[in-house]
């Protein structure tokens, strides 16, 4: 039985005592006690029986109810304006509040498509599998060539587990990630374990081929936007990564050398809502980003893949949900 329900009764009960009461008060008394009963009467009549619609007025903003009910009854949070969807140009989207599990918006969000750099978040879970933060892993010569972004670092140089990640999370260098993958098993066993722990996890449409992101030639290194938003927040889950994703900049210490990195995530710069948390781009993917907002009262994830402007199409979603929904 919810507060609601439980209020209305309380009044009913409490009306039909008042009435049992008026044979203790004469004649005039009577009267007006059943007046006024009867005007209490009414007003729950009118009011508190209306109180399960959202569009109810007295159920909105009525003092009595308000926080009694609303936790109870209303869904959180619920759409408060129309407001035109932004045209964007991503080729799937996924959003949501996954406190209350509100889906905003669902776009081609099972199919699969190339995720890029972000499943260096996986390369990342896997390897706090295996490392200790503190553990040195040797660089192999093949890793210092690698193709497309990369921190610099040389054949055989040495790195701590830590600094290999936070060169993979925040300045998503391909050459740390394949370091990562390198370190305790061949590279194809560190990715059978990518791919065991995608299914513990429950990425369904999720396949991966390599550690960094990189396009496969047969299409078989894929993942979709919902699974990209499942591998999100099992990342933020832990502590370690859910503070690197949010670093803007960051400076690596070896004894060769010392290098300062940038986050990738333009948004960390101008939204200081941002959470975090990845992003990707190859020239099969387009331009990929899992993204998070929290503030103290909304928690907002948009996944979007197969755009041409990342930031701007989640900057958009973020403000249409914004402006469309109230918590």
């Amino acid at each position: 039985m919810t507060w609601v329900v439980k209020l209305k009764l309380f009044f009913v009960f409490l009306l039909l005592n008042l009435l049992l009461l008026l044979e203790c008060f004469d004649r005039t008394c009577r009267w007006v006690v059943r007046i006024c009963v009867f005007c209490l009467f009414s007003l729950l009549l009118l009011t508190g029986f209306y109180l399960e619609s959202e569009e109810s007025y007295f159920y909105r903003y009525h003092p009595l109810f308000l926080v009694a009910s609303s936790p109870v009854v209303r869904e959180v949070p619920y759409l408060a304006s129309i407001v035109d969807f932004p045209s964007i140009s991503a080729k799937a989207v996924f959003a949501i509040d996954p406190v209350h599990d509100k889906v905003f918006v669902d776009q081609n969000s099972r199919i699969s498509y190339p995720p890029a750099s972000t499943t260096k978040l996986m390369t990342a879970l896997v390897a706090l599998d295996l490392y200790g933060l503190d553990e040195t892993l040797i660089t192999p010569a093949e890793c210092t060539d690698i193709e497309g972004t990369r921190l610099g670092l040389l054949a055989d140089e040495s790195m701590q587990v830590k600094d290999l990640l936070y060169a993979t999370l925040i300045s998503s260098a391909n050459d740390a990630a394949c370091v990562l993958a390198q370190g305790k098993v061949a590279m194809a066993d560190f990715v059978s374990l990518m791919n065991a722990k995608a299914g513990e996890i429950g990425l369904e449409t999720t396949n991966f081929t390599n550690p960094i992101g990189l396009d496969d030639a047969y299409g078989d290194h894929h993942s979709s936007a919902y699974d990209l938003y499942l591998l999100g927040e099992n990342a933020l889950a832990n502590e370690f990564i859910r503070d690197v994703v949010k670093i803007k900049e960051h400076v690596l210490k070896t004894e060769i050398v010392e290098r300062k990195i940038y986050t990738t995530n333009h948004l960390l710069w101008a939204i200081p809502e941002t959470v975090g948390i990845k992003t990707g781009t190859t020239l099969a993917a387009g331009e990929v980003l899992i993204y998070k907002y929290a503030d103290e009262k909304r928690e907002i994830v948009i996944v979007v893949m197969g755009s041409e402007e990342r930031f701007l199409d989640t900057r958009q979603i973020l403000d249409w949900i914004l402006a469309s929904y109230v918590w």
